[in-house]
Formats: C-alpha cells, structure tokens, sequence
C-alpha cells in the first residue's frame, strides 16, 4: 500500500472518539437513541476500524481471519472495532448458479468442497468465531456481518446462523448484528449528482424484500439476544437510506412490548471516488433527519468495484460528516488483492 494511503488512513482512524484498548469496557453496549448511537452513559458516540475482506475468498479473505490480525489492528492500528465480513454464497454462485441466473436461487446447491456459509457452515462459523474471539480478548467491538447482496434467499440460514451467535457471544457487549450486507435494489438515479440530488426511493427493495426479511431475522436474535445492536442493510448496494428513514422497523412490526429493545441502526455504504458521493451525503443527512440512525459498516476511498484511485479530497469530506454526525465505521477492506482498497500490499506468493 502506498505511504500515502497509509498516512491518509491513520489519521482517519485518530479521528475516531474512540479509543481501542479498552473500549468496550468503557463504552459498553452501543444503544440507539433517536438518530443517534450513544454508550452506556448516554453520551453520543462513534469507533472506528476496519473490515476484513470476504472470509470465502481464502486466499485473499480468508487466511486473515486470524487472532493475530486483530491484534495487530487493536494494538497498532487502533481500531475500536473489526468486521468479519463472512461469505453466504460462493464467488460464482452456488452449485455453479451464479446470482444473476435466471435459475438462482432454486437450483441451488450445496458444494461440499465449496467456500461461503450455504456450501460450508461449520468453517464460515469457525473463521468467524475467531474473529469475535479475538475482538472480545482486544476488547473491541466486532461487527457480525451475514455478507451477501441475496441474503433474503438464504433466511433460513441467515436464523441458524445469528441464532448460534446470539446463543453463544449474546451476553458480550462487544456484539453487533449486520444481518445484511448490500442488499441489491432498483437502480440508482444517476442524472444529477449535484447537492440535494435524490436517489431513487427504493421503496418497493425495502417493502417487499429487506424489511419483511429482516423482521423475521431480528426476531431470531431478541428471542435470545434482547438488546445488542443490530444494523439492518439498505437499497440499492446499502445506500438507499431513506427508504429505511421512510418507513422503519418498529416494535409493533416486531411484536414488542413497550420495555422490550429495539435498538436498531442502518447500514450507509459509500465509496469516495464516485460521482454520486455528494448526493449520497444528501440522502444521509435527510435519513438522519427523519429520525434513524446510520452505522457506515463499509467505505472505501476508491470506486465502488474495490479499484481505481484514491479520493483523498472526498474520503476527507466524509469523516468530517461521519465525526460531526457520531456516525461509526469500518474500512474496506484487510487483504492483499491487487486492487486500490487493499490496506495490504499485493502478494503474489500466498
């Protein structure tokens, strides 16, 4: 990685409020109150960390789901929280059904030599366990992220999977749920991208296909899990935030009573060098306007494919906006693939 990208990055991380020893035991559970996230004494606040890159990809992914990785990004890097960003499908599918055939998601099915939770539970969950295992011995906070654009097809394994989770790291504080990683949506309105620019409402992705899926998982998690946060993606690639502002979960959704938790964020996603970054902060701020609060579980200083060149002027703009809105986030992402969001230079040999 270049020097550069290094130093833009460390400083990005000093900006948090956070501090990473001991953050979860100073902080405690991270709580929503109205569009804001607070600590358990009420006070707004934000960490900061990274993301490792899809656990199913082993050799760029997965082999960094190691202890020591998290440690050094705890005690180096200063990251007050890391996110395992665990595979559901295969890179190309699953069974040799990729995601954009006219066959997926019926003819699915199980590869026993395959990566991804659908085809190998047992090592997905395991990568995974290392990763919170490490987090709560860094006493940092760890995002558990259910990482697919199609995990409404994958419920059934998306319960199994938080229900053994919230069973066995339920009590720790360091926990968050991100039940869906970029949910994907009618296309983005790209005509303007100057301030205030609107993008589509993704109402129908969020009313037919996130929200009714996401009920059903949070459910599964307060039934053993009654108040860690859980971040719900958005439409359109996790960007659609006013669609969720629009019409957000509710504990009447959720069958609660007026004691029982909610605690609920949604997930901004954003890429500096693109050219909607300015509208995408509008629609941010107007989401957080209407009442929700954003938890930014992924954001690159690159192009949205992962690649490209650095925005330093706009990854720039975005902290200012994440830290004058207490807004927490983790970057995209640790590997060493040879593309531009890699923290890790590429490595040809493993």
């Amino acid at each position: 990685m270049k020097k550069s990208i290094i130093t833009l990055f460390s400083a990005l991380l000093a900006s948090s409020v956070a501090l990473a020893q001991g953050v979860v035991s100073d902080n405690g559970l991270m709580k929503v109150d109205g569009n804001q996230i607070e600590n358990k004494n009420g006070q707004p606040f934000s960490v900061a960390g990274n993301s490792i890159f899809w656990s199913g990809f082993q050799t760029v992914g997965g082999k960094f789901y190691r202890k020591d990785v998290v440690d050094h990004l705890a005690k180096n890097w200063k990251a007050g929280v890391v996110r395992a960003a665990m595979a559901v499908e295969e890179a190309d599918g699953d069974g040799g059904v990729p995601p954009t055939s006219d066959r997926f998601p019926d003819a699915r099915m199980v590869n026993p030599s395959g990566q991804g939770y659908f085809n190998n539970p047992a090592g997905e969950l395991a990568k995974v366990k290392t990763i919170i295992d490490a987090a709560i011995a860094n006493d940092i906070y760890v995002l558990v992220d259910f990482h697919s654009h199609f995990a409404h097809f994958y419920k059934d394994q998306a319960i199994e999977f938080f229900t053994e989770i919230a069973r066995t790291y339920g009590t720790n504080d360091h926990i968050i749920y991100e039940i869906f990683n970029e949910p994907i949506g009618t296309a983005r309105n790209r005509a303007n991208n100057s301030d205030g620019a609107a993008f589509s409402e993704f109402d129908t992705t969020w009313n037919t296909i996130i929200r009714p899926y996401a009920i059903d998982v949070i459910k599964a998690i307060r039934a053993i899990d009654p108040d860690n946060l859980i971040i719900v993606g958005t439409p359109g690639f996790s960007q659609g935030v006013e669609a969720a502002a629009d019409k957000p979960i509710t504990k009447a959704d959720l069958g609660f009573g007026a004691s029982d938790e909610l605690n609920i964020a949604y997930t901004l996603h954003f890429y500096a060098n693109q050219p909607e970054h300015v509208a995408l902060r509008g629609a941010a701020q107007r989401a957080l306007d209407k009442g929700i609060a954003l938890f930014v579980t992924e954001w690159g200083t690159v192009e949205a494919s992962g690649d490209g060149a650095v925005s330093e002027s706009e990854t720039l703009a975005w902290m200012k906006f994440m830290k004058d809105n207490n807004i927490s986030h983790a970057n995209w992402s640790i590997t060493d693939k040879f593309e531009g969001a890699s923290v890790i230079k590429g490595n040809l040999g493993v």
